[in-house]
């Protein structure tokens, strides 16, 4: 298991079993990202060679606090919905 799995699943920001009326057999709580700067962190520092050279990160409600951390790593602009 890779040390970034190990820390999701460790920290509870990622769930197997079966969750809402889709019946999703895993739940990642991104929301929940804050709580776990060192998590955050991880999946940032993980995440910048897969955006280099990209003019804009689009982020949904639940991944918000990991796009503004990305963009703040990496000065590119983000665009996010409420």
């Amino acid at each position: 298991m890779t040390d970034l799995l190990q820390l999701l699943m460790d920290n509870g920001l990622l769930q197997f079993g079966v969750f809402g009326k889709q019946h999703m057999p895993y739940r990642l709580n991104l929301e929940m990202l804050p709580a776990y700067p060192d998590v955050l962190r991880e999946i940032v520092r993980l995440t910048i060679p897969h955006v280099r050279g990209m003019s804009r990160l689009v982020s949904m409600a639940d991944s918000v606090p990991l796009g503004v951390a990305l963009a703040l790593q990496t000065g590119i602009p983000l665009v996010y919905s409420r």
